[in-house]
Parts: structure tokens; sequence; C-alpha cells
């Protein structure tokens, strides 16, 4: 029995045993400094005190990231992954906010497993958005590599992440750790499809890892999703594009 196989088979073997249940999950987020492209901000990030301020405002931003917590609420075919605030009050008004636009502390994503959909609801300008977004099980490639996370045994998969900046499509490889003996078939930012929990979630820089799972014995009422404006990834980059030009020429 090849891998991929295998993790199916466990998948399926404790499926039934939690058909009725739904679970919580809390996680963190630490920043992955080997995968900051910015080279000023590499540059500086191991001696900050020679910085300049807005790499040192950036530091301290990223040193907030411990103060967010993110929360997936999940029953078997639907989930929502949201966070919440745990900075203080007295922070610096804009580290705390770059710490939460690095952690999309105010977006909220909404999965689906039928329809294979995940919908990503979030704040721009002041306007209430909406877009879809599916991962398809053939997306993801499950490796051979496996590791133990709190007492589970996890299997690394990867896939890729399409963004658009300034209008221009760009690829990041994204990769998770999954616990096929947990069937829940979500994880954090979007992430998802994969035969089990993902508990351990490389995006970019930032690196979500579960603190607390708390199983339920019946399924839980997860939130609706608010109203919004549904738009595209391609259309969003275009309006961000937009605005840039235009601060630039103000």
């Amino acid at each position: 029995m090849d891998r991929i196989n295998y993790v199916i088979f466990i998948f399926l073997l404790v499926a039934n045993s939690y058909a009725q249940q739904s679970l919580t999950v809390d996680y963190k987020i630490t920043f992955n400094s080997q995968k900051v492209e910015n080279d000023t901000i590499k540059k500086h990030l191991n001696k900050i005190e020679d910085a300049p301020e807005v790499v040192k405002t950036y530091s301290k931003g990223i040193a907030l990231l411990s103060s967010i917590k993110m929360i997936l609420n999940a029953n078997q075919n639907s989930a929502v992954f949201t966070g919440v605030n745990q900075i203080d009050n007295d922070v610096n008004p804009f580290e705390s906010k770059l710490a939460k636009i690095m952690s999309e502390l105010e977006t909220k994503y909404y999965y689906n497993i039928k329809p294979n959909e995940c919908k990503k609801w979030f704040n721009f300008l002041n306007k209430k958005y909406i877009y879809k977004d599916s991962i398809s099980t053939k997306n993801w490639k499950i490796t051979n590599q496996s590791k133990t996370i709190d007492k589970y045994v996890c299997y690394l998969a990867t896939t890729d992440y399409i963004e658009y900046v300034n209008g221009k499509k760009q690829l990041h490889k994204v990769s998770a750790w999954f616990a096929p003996e947990i069937p829940f078939r979500f994880g954090p930012r979007g992430f998802y499809n994969l035969p089990g929990l993902i508990l351990e979630l490389n995006f970019k820089t930032l690196i979500y890892t579960a603190t607390q799972i708390k199983f339920h014995k019946n399924g839980q009422e997860l939130e609706k999703i608010p109203k919004g404006e549904f738009i595209s990834k391609e259309e969003l980059s275009h309006k961000i594009a937009k605005l840039k030009e235009e601060r630039r020429n103000n």
C-alpha cells in the first residue's frame, strides 16, 4: 500500500467514530524569518539595534503575533477560521495594526466540503468583501515525510498558493502537516481538503501551530458568513495596485 492510500485508509477508518462530533482548535502564530523576501528587513532582523526605525517597528509588530490566537471551529463538512485579539490596548497603534494585518486577525474563512469552496470575508477600505476559493484534493501533494505533533502522527503535504500582486500572478509554496487520526478536513487561513486536520501550516513567513484541540460530542452551531460584495483575487489586486498608485501620486 503506497503512502497516499495508507493515509486515506487511516482517515476513513476513524471517520465514522467522529461523524457526529465537532471540534475547536486553537492555533498560535510564529514568524519564520528565513522566509523574508525583503532584503532591507532581512539584513537588519538579527541586528535590530542598528536597524532603521521602519524595521524596528516591523520587528515589534512581529513580536505581537504571539498575542494573537486563531481559532478553528469545525463540524464534519463545514468550518469557520478566525482570530481573537489579545493585544494590550496601550500598544503602539501602528505596531498593533501591522500584527493584525499580518495575521489577518479581522478576516474570516468559511469552509464547505460540499460544495468544495472556501469563502474569505474581509474588510478593505471600510467595505466588506467576499471571495471564493477552493482547493481540490489533487492540488495537494502528500509526501513520505512524517512527524509527531502533540501525540498525533502527521504527514507533510505541499501545494502552490496563487497570489496576485499589482495584477501579476505569483506562486508561493505552502506546506501543511496533517493528522489522519483526526478526520476533519480543515486547517488555518483557508487551507483545507486534506485527509486529516492540519496541525501545522507554513504559509509565506508565518507558521500556524495547533496548541489545543477540544472535541465536542455533538455538532456545533457555526457562525454564518456576514454580508459582503463578491470579488475575485484579480479584482482585489487591481484595487490595491490602484490605491498604491494614487498614494504615490499624492
